[in-house]
């Protein structure tokens, strides 16, 4: 059995699963228009937190979006700082927060894994708890499978590349801001840090970079899930270069050239698109001149509603027949529980945060290469590069 058909059938099984320990399939959902934290969602290796999203018009066959956090971030403070949640109100689709926990073994950076071999392999790790996340609300939700997405920003971006690159079955596109390409941030354990990557000097060809999704879905046909990259030029935390590597990557594994079917500027967006039709790209590239790590939060909405035009659902929610909106519904499940106001608080990242960030870290340093680093400047850079005006909302939390 295949790595790619062994990863099928055990997703297959979990949500199979699901459906049959969740007879009250009705009850089951959580109250529309708040985030609301829910636990016990299924096999969850490293204890990832996980925060639901649900739009009082949900939209009958709801799409589902996965957005993932920063360094130093959590699902609830991904919330706060972007405005997938106001578009969901609009659109009808869910929107999935994880939060990676602050532990020891990730640094205390709550950074998302993508560097250990469990992860990018897709044996274990974050990919297993976010998987379960995803399968949890296909089992308590009328769910469009083919209409089910992942964002992320710096840590998130890359687990994007992740998540994308191994299970492209489920994922129909991503958008990825600041991210790395998928295995170009591998290392020796969950939070290790790759200064190869990092600086930009990992240099692969189109052809190699390709490879590494397609070897670890040998046994897959289907189509690829489409990508849209975005990056500032001045991003000092992870290199600009990395931007190009991504390009190439998505576009062999679509069997693209590297020739762009159209290039437009826009103030200072140039964008790329490549496939065969410019309305519906497989891959577009957005370069932001003079752009640094943490441009997503000078005009957060913006970018989230070019990831929404990009997977296409900036059209009106069908909300006829919807047997699942959860607006009639009062009442949570038992496997979930409502967001405290102090996780509200504690969760909505400011400046300030990152200070004090800063000052709890250990200060090992890291060596280049593909070693592991302790919670050293390269990933204070990535932790504060991120933590910048999240404390604008607190609002619609259960």
């Amino acid at each position: 059995m295949s790595i790619y058909t062994l990863k099928k059938f055990t997703a297959t099984i979990a949500v199979a699963g699901s459906i049959l320990l969740s007879p009250l399939w009705a009850n089951a959902q959580v109250a529309a228009g708040v985030l609301t934290e829910i636990t016990n969602f299924g096999d969850n290796p490293t204890e990832l937190g996980m925060h639901l999203y649900v739009p009082e018009n949900l939209e009958n066959n709801a799409p589902v979006l996965l957005a993932m956090h920063y360094c130093g971030g959590s699902g609830p403070a991904f919330f706060n700082g972007t405005q997938f949640d106001e578009l969901a109100d609009q659109y009808g689709y869910i929107v999935i927060y994880p939060s990676e926990p602050d532990t020891a073994a990730r640094n205390n950076t709550n950074c998302f894994d993508a560097s250990s071999d469990a992860s990018l392999n897709g044996t274990g790790s974050d990919p297993i708890g976010l998987m379960s996340m995803v399968n949890y609300v296909r089992s308590h939700y009328n769910v469009d499978d083919s209409r089910i997405f992942a964002v992320g920003l710096s840590s998130g971006g890359m687990m994007t590349n992740v998540m994308l690159a191994l299970h492209p079955d489920v994922f129909a596109a991503g958008a990825a801001f600041a991210g790395l390409p998928f295995t170009c941030f591998a290392a020796s354990q969950p939070a290790g840090w790759n200064s190869a990557c990092a600086n930009g000097t990992l240099d692969k060809t189109a052809q190699q970079w390709g490879d590494a999704v397609r070897n670890v879905n040998p046994g897959y046909n289907g189509p690829w899930p489409r990508m849209q990259l975005w990056h500032g030029t001045k991003d000092g935390t992870l290199d600009y270069a990395n931007f190009g590597e991504a390009i190439e990557q998505w576009t062999n594994v679509h069997g693209l050239s590297q020739t762009p079917l159209s290039t437009t500027t826009d103030g200072i967006n140039t964008r790329t698109r490549y496939g065969n039709d410019s309305e519906k790209p497989l891959v577009e590239a957005n370069s932001l001149a003079d752009a640094d790590h943490d441009f997503l939060f000078s005009n957060g909405a913006f970018y989230a509603k070019e990831a929404i035009r990009f997977f296409g659902l900036d059209v009106p929610a069908d909300t006829s027949s919807s047997s699942s909106s959860s607006s009639s519904s009062s009442s949570s499940s038992s496997s979930s529980s409502s967001s405290s106001s102090s996780s509200s608080s504690s969760s909505s990242s400011s400046s300030s945060s990152s200070s004090s960030s800063s000052s709890s870290s250990s200060s090992s340093s890291s060596s280049g290469g593909s070693s592991g680093g302790g919670a050293s400047s390269p990933w204070l850079l990535l932790v504060g590069a991120a933590l910048v005006l999240m404390g604008r909302r607190k609002r619609k939390l259960a």
